[in-house]
């Protein structure tokens, strides 16, 4: 049985609702998965793919893949599974439909299908299941936990009229035992912290790190942000609202961070962790169950998965590579099969390398020839033993791309897709997130260890079977922090990845070479790619990364690329990034227009432009000298991701 799910809206990138209020909040992390005669075969986030930061549109370019990738055509499909109720859908339409009266589709099955023929160039006959949004967040961690009776959690900012469920599964049977009500939402109450921060949605990551410098009893009493009730139920306190104006004006973006800053996120950290840990306590104590699953927005908060694991209500947690909204995508078809095989047992998912493939080749069969102009910015070279070049690298200190074998489903790099580094001086830290990822400074990095060697430099938790998706924190062993320091946090803890001969060989291969410089089976791993876009993907995106990063190489394939000069905007044309729009407005003031670009999607950002930028991309000229001015505006609108270069 071959089931497609899916997650994102009915939109496509040239759409433009602006017009409809709220528009964006109703989707976001679009993704595509492949279930295979009951093995999850292939995952794509739709982001990867469009370069669009948590992109909402109809997965597309991620359904196309998945179909590619296990060869099937459209009369190849049995079921296609869609998250969110159909009743959701239909509100949603009748929305669009109120405010653009030429819209044409009011039934969600119709849309679907009209999109699904699009991608695949013929009809989709297969049946249309619509799954309940923590329905799908729920089986994207159960179904791959390899428990057969636990608790499972869901925790999110809003989902089909809720905000969480606890459920109990025991003898293939579901009891829900809890309802989160979005009165009461923590993914809510977490969103709305971090937007006061000056933050925006899906920057929650950056409070969670920013809470370990702060004190959360500077506000917790001033504030109070959740109240626990019995029965481990728990109410959000919005009345806070009123009161944090007062207490700490909110931060726009771009001003500096305080103290009192710090302090804000580590009461809602806090506060976070205080009603999960309340909610367990009860039910684990009144279910029994030691095993617990967890998915949704919330359980990418590894610092909460840590405190789980460490407060001992529970024997075994389990939280999917992909928990989020794009997780859903494997959830829902996930349910869909197991509607039709209830017999079928939950297995340990071993691996999240489930997206694009960069296979072994040579630089012609691997770099395509509309990127031939590239070549000349690059020396490749075929290694014979390319792990032990790489150790030596690293060791002395250069910062290395590594885009190989297939990409990684979630939002954590996991040696795929990664930036890898020596982890023992903490200059290192700080020159990544400056020069490299553009970041702030008080953001950690993740180590990724052996995982036999995993427990002398770490305190493990025994509530977690293993590490390998970097979804908990731990302590470092305070013997080793010093030697750690580059991806110890300031308050000892590590978002730790563990990496088995089976699960990644390559990289196991490479932590062990790396020792026999260092002494540490260990290295700095984050993510490949610049803060304004998404991870790499594409052979294309590994490249272009390692032209405007201050990467001081690339691993492609089997490959070592090392740029030999610089990247100069004057060598190319530009266009805007795909979902990025030119806009121009009158000023009467200057009696001309004042352009601007806008980035669509979940968020909308806006820059300022010059005319003659927009000249330029309007135009659509070819290249051609540009006074230092231009080149320098092009160059930065480059870095944040509003323009790319014409391949």
């Amino acid at each position: 049985m071959n089931v497609l799910g899916l997650t994102g809206g009915p939109h496509t990138l040239l759409d433009d609702y602006r017009t409809v209020p709220h528009l964006d909040g109703y989707w976001h992390d679009a993704a595509a998965a492949l279930i295979v005669d009951g093995v999850l075969r292939s995952a794509h986030e739709e982001e990867r793919h469009t370069r669009v930061k948590n992109t909402s549109v109809f997965p597309a370019n991620s359904v196309a893949a998945c179909m590619s990738d296990a060869g099937i055509a459209a009369d190849g499909l049995d079921a296609v599974a869609v998250y969110f109720t159909e009743a959701y859908w239909r509100r949603y339409l009748n929305l669009v439909r109120h405010y653009v009266p030429d819209f044409a589709f009011l039934d969600p099955r119709a849309l679907i299908r009209q999109r699904l023929r699009e991608v695949l160039g013929d009809e989709v006959c297969a049946p249309l299941h619509f799954v309940d949004h923590h329905l799908c967040h729920g089986y994207s961690a159960l179904a791959y936990s390899g428990y057969q009776d636990c608790l499972v959690l869901t925790l999110d900012g809003a989902g089909d009229e809720e905000a969480g469920r606890l459920v109990r599964v025991r003898d293939r049977r579901q009891e829900t035992l809890h309802t989160v009500s979005l009165d009461n939402s923590l993914g809510g109450l977490y969103l709305h912290v971090t937007k006061h921060l000056g933050y925006g949605q899906f920057d929650e990551y950056k409070v969670m790190g920013l809470a370990s410098y702060g004190d959360p009893n500077q506000l917790a009493d001033d504030l109070g942000m959740v109240r626990l009730k019995e029965a481990g139920r728990f109410e959000v306190e919005w009345s806070f609202v009123d009161k944090l104006e007062s207490v700490l004006p909110a931060r726009r973006r771009h001003e500096p961070i305080t103290q009192d800053h710090a302090d804000l996120a580590a009461c809602v950290q806090r506060a976070l962790e205080g009603a999960v840990l309340h909610l367990l306590q009860w039910h684990c104590a009144e279910d029994g169950s030691d095993r617990l699953c967890f998915a949704g927005g919330v359980a990418h908060n590894s610092t909460l998965n840590g405190v789980i694991e460490a407060s001992g209500l529970v024997r075994s947690l389990f939280v999917p590579p992909g928990a989020h909204d794009g997780g859903c995508s494997i959830g829902a078809a996930t349910a869909t099969y197991l509607r039709a095989h209830p017999r079928s047992r939950s297995t340990r998912m071993a691996s999240a390398y489930l997206g694009t493939a960069i296979p072994k080749a040579t630089a012609d069969e691997l770099v395509p020839k509309s990127l031939h102009r590239f070549l000349s910015l690059v020396d490749l070279t075929t290694l014979d033993n390319p792990v032990a070049s790489l150790a030596a690298r690293l060791a002395a200190g250069e910062v290395i791309g590594v885009a190989r074998g297939r990409a990684e489903f979630g939002p954590r790099a996991l040696g795929n897709r990664s930036i890898l580094a020596d982890p023992r001086q903490a200059a290192m830290r700080d020159r990544i997130n400056s020069m490299i990822k553009s970041r702030e400074g008080y953001r950690p990095f993740a180590p990724v260890v052996a995982a036999e060697d995993a427990s002398r430099y770490f305190v493990l938790n025994g509530a977690v079977e293993d590490y390998s998706f970097m979804s908990s924190r731990v302590t470092v062993r305070n013997e080793f922090r010093h030697a750690l320091a580059a991806v110890t946090h300031v308050d000892g803890s590590a978002r730790l990845q563990t990496v088995s001969r089976d699960q990644n060989p390559w990289l196991w291969r490479l932590l062990h070479a790396f020792k026999r410089h260092s002494g540490l089976p260990i290295l700095l791993n984050t993510s490949l790619n610049v803060s304004a876009e998404p991870i790499v993907d594409s052979v294309e995106d590994a490249l272009l990364c390692l032209l405007t990063s201050g990467l001081s190489g690339l691993v492609l394939g089997e490959l070592a690329v090392t740029p030999t000069r610089q990247f100069a905007v004057e060598d190319f044309e530009w266009v805007p990034m795909p979902g990025v729009r030119l806009l121009a407005q009158w000023a009467p003031a200057q009696a001309k227009a004042a352009w601007a670009l806008e980035k669509t999607g979940p968020r909308r950002f806006t820059s300022a432009i010059s005319g003659e930028v927009a000249s330029l991309l309007l135009q659509h000229l070819e290249p051609m000298p540009f006074d230092d001015g231009v080149a320098a505006e092009i160059e930065q609108l480059w870095r944040t991701r509003y323009v790319r270069p014409v391949m």
